[in-house]
């Protein structure tokens, strides 16, 4: 009796670091620890909190468990063919595949809990969502650029950049793009786009106006630190949303009305993001850069370079991937060059959805989505099919796979499915 008291205590605790932890990572994650990063730190205490429990890891979904094999297959064999590659970065590139996938894809779905993770989510992008609007309305106001990142610290950016130089940048530049506690506003979208999603989703049951607005709302002041990944993203999102309710109208007309307001309030909304300066710079730059693309526009290198890449792969490494993070080894060790490879440290900088095809190859990215899209698929709230396409948007549009904000969202698809299964829990634990 005591030993089960004393194992639910161990349980909760867990399951609210856990939680917070992963809310917290992609602010966190932008800094660097004097070893490692602070993704690193949270895997390797969630994994031995969890041990120490005397709980054992069972993975008994069998199409995780093959693309854990698959994965580490594919890592261990292509990774050790390159010569750029020493043994004990592979022993290192192994162990943290073995630690992402056992944290996030096993241990998530067992101590995520989704409505303290929506709860706690919720206020962070008010804190956000607060800070961008102050930041904005100094710009406005005083003409004051604000930059709330911690100074004096080495960045995971752009090859362990120094925090002064971004703050630097931001009180400096031309085009001011207020982006809270992240290095750049397109982070800031990464981080708040999917809670737009599950806000309007989850909500959708008590057909609530005032959340409606509180959404918008906080689409508007994310807007307004003009990252073109944000205004296509809520842009998508919002028409979605609008379908939907008019898809619902058949049950009652007020949702019809409902949905023409929300078309007007985006109308108008559009209309003034419109004359933001630092907006119509963007729109620029990614008009001019669809129409002469180049290695330097991000237009390039968020979708060309990752397909390019790809193409330029042998048969071999098409079907299979070229390892966990090995494709930038692969260009090296067989010297392959295109126009959308400057060098050996920006390959990697490409969209998530390439990203995860050089790495695993056409059979990986199979056997992922078999485990991933019926999870989704069978839910009927709504909330994991609008992530899904959230997370299909940012993928295509950012490169998000396997980084913190992909993680967020993957939990809240996953821990939707276990938290209305309780018998899953209780057996998986």
């Amino acid at each position: 009796m005591q030993t089960n008291v004393i194992n639910k205590v161990e349980i909760c605790g867990l399951s609210k670091f856990f939680t917070i932890g992963v809310l917290l990572l992609p602010i966190l994650n932008q800094y660097v620890l004097l070893v490692g990063s602070f993704l690193d730190l949270f895997m390797l205490i969630s994994l031995t909190w969890h041990l120490i429990g005397s709980r054992k890891l069972h993975i008994r979904n069998k199409t995780l468990l093959l693309y854990f094999v698959y994965a580490l297959l594919v890592t261990l064999i292509m990774c050790s063919t390159y010569s750029g590659i020493t043994a004990s970065s592979l022993v290192l590139k192994i162990g943290r595949l073995s630690l992402i996938i056992l944290v996030f894809y096993l241990l998530g779905s067992l101590y995520f809990d989704f409505d303290c993770a929506y709860s706690i989510y919720t206020k962070i992008v008010y804190i956000i969502i607060a800070s961008v609007l102050i930041q904005y309305i100094m710009y406005v106001v005083v003409g004051t650029q604000t930059a709330l990142i911690i100074p004096n610290t080495t960045l995971n950016y752009m090859s362990k950049l120094s925090s002064n130089v971004i703050i630097g940048n931001k009180l400096t530049g031309r085009f001011y793009r207020p982006s809270s506690y992240f290095i750049e506003a397109a982070h800031q979208a990464e981080y708040v786009i999917p809670w737009i999603g599950l806000s309007l989703y989850k909500e959708d049951k008590n057909n609530s106006v005032k959340n409606i607005i509180r959404t918008l709302g906080v689409t508007v002041v994310l807007c307004i630190g003009a990252s073109f990944t944000a205004l296509a993203c809520c842009s998508l999102i919002w028409i979605v949303y609008i379908f939907h309710m008019l898809k619902k109208s058949n049950k009652s007309p007020k949702y019809f009305f409902l949905a023409i307001i929300m078309v007007l309030a985006i109308i108008a909304i559009v209309s003034y993001l419109l004359t933001i300066p630092s907006i119509q710079h963007q729109i620029e730059r990614k008009v001019s850069s669809y129409n002469d693309i180049d290695t330097t526009s991000s237009f390039t290198l968020r979708l060309l370079r990752g397909f390019y890449c790809f193409s330029d792969l042998d048969i071999l490494h098409k079907v299979f991937g070229c390892g966990y993070n090995g494709y930038s080894y692969y260009y090296s060790h067989y010297g392959v060059v295109t126009r959308y490879i400057v060098d050996e440290s920006h390959v990697s900088y490409m969209s998530g959805f390439f990203s995860a095809l050089c790495d695993l190859g056409v059979v990986g990215i199979c056997i992922y989505f078999s485990f991933l899209l019926p999870v989704a698929i069978k839910r009927t709230d709504g909330c994991s099919k609008i992530l899904l396409f959230v997370l299909a948007l940012l993928m295509i549009c950012s490169d998000i796979f396997e980084t913190p904000v992909y993680f967020i969202m993957l939990l809240f698809i996953i821990s939707n499915k276990y938290n209305n299964d309780n018998n899953a829990v209780r057996s998986a634990l």
